[in-house]
């Protein structure tokens, strides 16, 4: 009787590039780089007609939000005042996340996010944010402050790094190190805009 080949098995790391996209660098192979990837893949799969609305909804909930004339007061690095402050990076940082899903697709279905397109991005983000510290110059119980700027710029900076290595082909290694090395420029920014209400007073506006 004819006797059929044995067929050979691909080895592990074969078969795990078969089934996942992102290159395994942990022991939780991917897991940084898979959440990043899908919310990436996420919001490329909003219509390329309505993702102008994204960043432009999300700005107007910024302006709306430092509109308001209530002070969250807080007490030093422990306290409301220093989370107030970080939450500048993280309103910013997902203005530049919303802006990426109008840059141009590549072969894979994913976002070509060339220099020019992330200096573009980083450009109108930024200006944004100075805009809105100047209108919360002119607000009841506000005032406007360049360390505030500062952590916005921290907080766009950070996003618009960790999108420029994510995609397909991610490796988790560099996903997760962008995501702490991120994460703690936000906080020792935030605390660098806290430490200077807490010891010298309210924030330094050259503008003013």
């Amino acid at each position: 009787a004819h006797q059929r080949p044995a067929r050979e098995r691909p080895a592990r790391s074969e078969r795990m590039t078969a089934v996942d996209p992102v290159s395994p660098a942990s022991p939780i192979p991917g897991q940084p780089a898979r959440l990043v990837t899908g919310l990436g893949r996420l919001l490329l799969a909003v219509p390329r007609p309505l993702a102008p609305l994204l960043p432009i909804v999300w700005g107007y909930l910024i302006w709306t939000l430092s509109s308001g004339s209530i002070r969250i007061s807080g007490g030093g690095f422990h306290g409301m005042g220093w989370f107030t402050n970080l939450a500048h990076a993280f309103e910013f940082g997902v203005l530049a996340l919303l802006c990426l899903p109008l840059a141009p697709r590549t072969p894979e279905r994913w976002a070509r996010l060339s220099h020019p397109f992330l200096i573009a991005v980083l450009a109108v983000t930024l200006v944004w944010a100075f805009l809105d510290e100047a209108h919360q110059s002119f607000v009841p119980g506000r005032d406007a402050s360049i360390w505030d700027l500062g952590t916005d710029l921290v907080g766009i900076v950070c996003t618009l790094r960790v999108a420029r290595l994510a995609g397909p082909r991610a490796e988790a290694r560099v996903i997760r190190r962008e995501l702490w090395a991120g994460l703690l420029a936000c906080v020792l920014a935030s605390g660098l805009s806290t430490a200077w209400g807490v010891f010298v007073g309210a924030g330094w506006w050259p503008f003013a």
